[in-house]
């Protein structure tokens, strides 16, 4: 595994589209996600650098950028205000390739008021070039060069390990993103 993609996805469910579930304090439909933890066999995993194909803080200071995301300042962190109701994506670049073992992914939404991710997406790839956060409805993270991604969707109404709101699913996808992904 060489990066990891979270994908802020709309949907109509969630107040102002999402992708965040804020409702009652800060913008409607916005998120917050101040720090993304990563292990696999039960060791911390290490980032070198992030991208994001849009980030903007609407309450506070400082600036939205990937690298906030796994800098140990609750804070600082990624959000897409202004943006609600539109896909949006942040890509982990690892410090060095990992194999997969185990993966476990905590996402930290560090505000005074609610501001978790409503829909999201998260995928790896073991693509050993430079992969970078796009825009647009759909952004394939791999380069259909392997057998397949592992995706993880999470839709409102359920949870991941009690840590998201999600209704999470497992999904093996070859190559890329699958026609349910494509659409979503």
């Amino acid at each position: 595994m060489s990066a990891i993609r979270i994908e802020a996805l709309p949907d109509e469910r969630l107040p102002a589209n999402g992708p965040g579930a804020a409702y009652y304090e800060g913008r409607k439909g916005d998120f917050f996600l101040s720090e993304v933890i990563a292990k696999s066999g039960g060791m911390p995993l290490a980032f070198k650098d992030a991208s994001i194909d849009f980030g903007k803080i609407a309450i506070g200071s400082g600036k939205s950028l990937g690298t906030n995301v796994y800098d140990g300042i609750g804070s600082s962190g990624w959000s897409t205000a202004t943006q609600e109701g539109k896909r949006h994506e942040l890509v982990l670049l690892l410090d060095s390739p990992q194999s997969l073992q185990d993966l476990s992914i905590e996402m930290v939404f560090e505000r005074h008021f609610v501001a978790a991710l409503g829909r999201f997406r998260l995928s790896v790839t073991d693509d050993p070039g430079e992969v970078l956060a796009r825009g647009g409805e759909i952004s394939d993270l791999t380069r259909a060069t392997d057998d397949g991604v592992e995706t993880l969707v999470c839709e409102p109404g359920g949870g991941i390990r009690g840590r998201a709101s999600g209704d999470c699913r497992a999904e093996k996808e070859h190559p890329g993103l699958s026609d349910d992904a494509r659409h979503a």
